[in-house]
């Protein structure tokens, strides 16, 4: 009964509207307005002041909880004749709440109060919209509704990924808020790493090497591409150990830059080919195929000598397999040829 009480000086101050009376708040939602922040207790923007009792200037909303994840609403109205807010109405809300991450807003249109609460150190949201009914002084819930704008990015970028869309993947991507709660910036590297070789695959399958190339250079507008990826890693041992290498194994990887370097060889791009090669090399030096590659890169640079090496190399590696039936006559040809 103590809480009914209200002073003599809070009565002069209540507001009316119609036949309904506001009075000041006390008992523990007093004490909750003077001991929490105004973070606890969000402004409701946009209230149109024209359609409020007179002498309320601001509307704020603020709740108590009861219980795990239930809480007593309370929209409050704020005059400048006292510090203490006017009670205009309670409801209640079940959910997840973080008033430190909270903002209110009255939507004319419908009528109705959205409060929203951003989770910590995410993207996602939980809200509550209400109406307030001002004859009854309460809060009609209408609706709860909640999402992740992050989380629906990832599943853009993922889609993105899958039509070959690379560039329009890691723009999503980057844009993303909270990105490190929702992925690990190494791994995701490899997610693009392989769609990029799976998309300028398809490309140069159909004889689009420009398009394969431009491919892997979009792959430079990641956030965590610090460095030309093919030129990252001294030796196998420093790849092993790096993070790539949990989710990507030393030979699938030298295996897509072998695969940009021939797109780059077809373009006509032989110094960067020849770049990509020698780092091919120096993580898988038992990589035929790049052999192979790198000495058609080096006789056309005109480099014959050091070709020939290659060749040769490349010729006993397939010795060694019993694939001699399978060497191209062009290295039979050069390998043997006196040097230009």
């Amino acid at each position: 009964m103590k809480n009914a009480f209200i002073p003599l000086f809070f009565i002069l101050l209540s507001v009316s509207y119609g036949q309904t009376i506001f009075t000041p708040i006390t008992g523990e939602l007093l004490e909750h307005w003077n001991n929490t922040s105004r973070t606890a207790r969000p402004m409701v923007y946009y209230f149109d002041t024209d359609n409020l009792p007179n002498g309320i200037y601001e509307v704020v909303i603020t709740g108590i909880e009861v219980e795990p994840g239930l809480l007593d609403m309370f929209l409050l109205g704020k005059t400048h004749d006292s510090e203490i807010p006017l009670l205009l109405g309670t409801g209640e809300y079940r959910g997840n709440f973080n008033f430190a991450k909270s903002n209110s807003r009255y939507r004319v249109e419908e009528d109705e109060i959205n409060l929203f609460f951003q989770m910590p150190g995410s993207a996602s949201y939980h809200a509550v919209c209400y109406r307030w009914d001002i004859d009854s002084g309460s809060l009609e819930l209408l609706r709860y509704f909640s999402g992740d704008p992050s989380m629906e990015t990832l599943e853009r970028a993922d889609s993105l990924m899958a039509e070959g869309n690379i560039a329009e993947a890691i723009r999503e991507i980057n844009e993303m808020f909270y990105p490190g709660n929702y992925y690990d910036p190494d791994e995701m590297f490899i997610r693009l790493l392989r769609s990029v070789n799976r998309a300028a695959g398809e490309a140069g399958a159909a004889g689009n090497f420009g398009e394969a190339v431009s491919l892997f250079w979009d792959l430079t507008g990641y956030f965590h591409t610090d460095r030309e990826w093919f030129t990252a890693f001294v030796d196998s041992m420093e790849y092993v150990n790096c993070d790539y290498s949990e989710y990507m194994d030393l030979g699938e990887y030298a295996m897509i830059m072998n695969n940009y370097a021939f797109y780059l060889e077809q373009t006509g791009d032989l110094d960067k080919s020849l770049i990509v090669l020698r780092k091919v090399l120096d993580l898988k030096p038992e990589r035929m195929v790049a052999r192979l590659n790198i000495a058609d890169v080096l006789w056309a640079l005109g480099e014959s000598v050091e070709a020939q090496e290659h060749y040769s190399i490349y010729v006993g590696m397939m010795t060694d397999r019993e694939l001699t039936h399978q060497i191209p006559e062009r290295v039979l040809e050069r390998s043997t040829a006196q040097p230009l």
